[in-house]
């Protein structure tokens, strides 16, 4: 008898985990009214030139980076995925646990079969419990180093810090690179790069960034002074920026010059207030934190620096990645 009800005990264990882990989670506070957001995305080639540098590039939309998924805890979000790349896609969108909706996580011959080229493919499933700074990439092959990503975030109706900030902004970093990705990666299996990885050209921030086109190649397009991403700061005022990492192999230290940043967010969850000068982030990684426009008037510089302890030698020489900080 203790046997089978042993036997008994451990069935409906299981049984109350298996739908534990797939029933989606209820919303406890339900003072705000769900909504079904949908984007419609086509992903396909497009030749742009983000620091000056002019190549081809897998893009969302036609855009670098591509364009912002924004909604509120609870809601439904809809992807209309038109692939027209000429090769197989899938899209994953990066921190979503994806409770009930497995079959949406979009990891190829895991969570679901490719999408063909010239097929459409619709993502549907709800944030019911997630709030925060999240992204959504390409999940095949090498697709988003080359440009398939794009924010993605998650307001909170009950944010804690809500009260704490005026306005948000989307801080995105990226080491970049002049060859296709697929190209690099061809590359660096092969025998001779003794698995050192592909050394970036550049990185962005914003999807922009100069570039020195004195080494580039010959006969390539290339212009210089392409232009630093910009952000307006009003004086007094407090900003939330959203950071997130989207590099292929780089981790950054993040700083803005004179101005300190207050962690409260890091990967989707609060923490506490954290008072930091220099921030150091890593691929994949999200950060929100706040800072205080208390400057004079004038123009402050933003810096991504590359992490450059497990980088192959030749990193050395790569830039600190700056934008404008404007009063």
């Amino acid at each position: 008898n203790n046997i089978i009800m042993t036997s008994r005990g451990i069935f409906f264990f299981y049984i109350i985990l298996w739908v534990a882990i797939v029933s989606p989670t209820p919303i406890l506070n339900r003072d705000y009214e769900p909504k079904t957001n949908i984007f419609d995305f086509t992903i396909e080639k497009v030749t742009l030139a983000p620091d000056g540098f002019t190549r081809q590039l897998s893009t969302v939309n036609g855009q670098y980076p591509g364009p912002t998924i924004e909604v509120n805890k609870g809601d439904r979000i809809v992807m209309n995925i038109n692939n027209k790349l000429g090769e197989p896609t899938a899209i994953h969108a990066h921190g979503m646990l994806q409770r009930g909706t497995p079959w949406f996580d979009g990891v190829p011959w895991m969570a679901q079969c490719v999408i063909p080229d010239d097929y459409e493919f619709t993502y549907n499933f709800t944030v019911p419990d997630q709030v925060g700074t999240h992204w959504y990439h390409a999940h095949e092959t090498m697709q988003y180093v080359d440009g398939v990503f794009g924010p993605l975030i998650i307001h909170d109706p009950d944010d804690p810090y809500k009260a704490e900030y005026d306005e948000e902004i989307i801080v995105m970093l990226n080491d970049y690179h002049h060859t296709n990705a697929q190209v690099l990666l061809k590359q660096f299996l092969t025998p001779e790069s003794k698995g050192e990885e592909p050394v970036p050209d550049n990185g962005l921030i914003n999807g922009k960034n100069n570039f020195d086109c004195s080494k580039a190649p010959p006969g390539s397009k290339c212009a210089d002074n392409a232009g630093l991403a910009r952000f307006e700061f009003v004086q007094n005022k407090k900003y939330r920026l959203r950071i997130i990492n989207t590099s292929a192999f780089s981790a950054f230290f993040f700083s803005i010059d004179k101005h300190e940043m207050e962690v409260i967010e890091a990967d989707g969850e609060y923490t506490k207030r954290n008072k930091i000068h220099r921030l150091p982030i890593n691929v994949a990684q999200r950060y929100s934190v706040i800072v205080t426009a208390n400057q004079p008037v004038d123009n402050y510089i933003m810096r991504a620096e590359f992490q450059k302890t497990c980088m192959p030698d030749a990193a050395a020489s790569l830039p600190i990645i700056k934008a404008v900080v404007h009063y």
